[in-house]
């Protein structure tokens, strides 16, 4: 039996500094907000080379990918993850930082990972999006469960924490991020309301999600064991309303 990998759905990121993120948080209300464009593209430019959209994930792609540009006329943006982006994501994932605050923790080998995306490309009510910050590939979006008629579904993210630290953007990159991944749920895919699921100690996460318009819901939250112990999972929600 193949192994099991998961489907990234936990909002899996912890800070370690949260008055630095007020500060960032701040820094954004004085004019780091990104502008959003009223057009959209379809076939995208990655890092200087050009780059097929004639199948994306082994499907055909989606005529748009919302766009924005930050306070430098830089663009963030999210894309449906290629073929040859497979080994970067298993490695971004595999972060210890990143597995440490996953609710699956287990590392990903090469052969399970390659399992995963199979099962993806063939899945529809999954979508696994590549977060590009200044011109850079440094995250994953993931989509699960989609339903069409109800308008729901799961969302999970993970960051390159190396690369981002190194250019001292992870906190930066993260913001947009969540930005782009609800503009994204809404407009692109048309969502009524998404959630995904935290680990109840994540405060920092939990926190920055409700700045976004998130919030929790009671009757979602439950407990599993990870590593031998027991954690609470909490599961906040966001809807067009909110």
């Amino acid at each position: 039996m193949g192994q099991r990998v998961p489907l990234f759905n936990a909002s899996i990121f912890k800070l370690v500094d949260f008055n630095l993120l007020r500060e960032t948080q701040r820094g954004a209300k004085g004019g780091t907000e990104t502008i959003e464009i009223a057009h959209q593209i379809w076939v995208l430019s990655d890092q200087g080379s050009s780059r097929s959209a004639a199948t994306v994930s082994g499907r055909h792609p989606r005529a748009s990918v919302p766009l924005a540009f930050d306070h430098l006329g830089r663009f963030s943006v999210l894309r449906d993850a290629f073929d040859t982006d497979v080994e970067t994501i298993r490695q971004w994932r595999n972060h210890p930082r990143t597995r440490g605050a996953s609710i699956h923790t287990a590392y990903i080998t090469p052969e399970g990972h390659a399992q995963w995306w199979t099962k993806v490309r063939a899945d529809p009510t999954k979508r696994v999006l590549i977060f590009s910050y200044r011109g850079q590939d440094c995250g994953v979006v993931t989509f699960n469960d989609h339903d069409e008629a109800a308008g729901t579904a799961e969302w999970g993210f993970f960051l390159d924490v190396d690369g981002l630290t190194e250019r001292g953007e992870l906190l930066p990159a993260w913001m947009e991020l969540e930005k782009a991944a609800v503009a994204y749920a809404f407009d692109e895919m048309r969502l009524e309301s998404f959630g995904g699921r935290t680990l109840a100690w994540n405060k920092q996460v939990i926190a920055l999600h409700r700045r976004f318009g998130f919030v929790e819901v009671p009757e979602r939250a439950y407990t599993t064991e990870i590593d031998g112990q027991e954690q609470s999972v909490v599961w906040t929600e966001k809807t067009r309303t909110t």
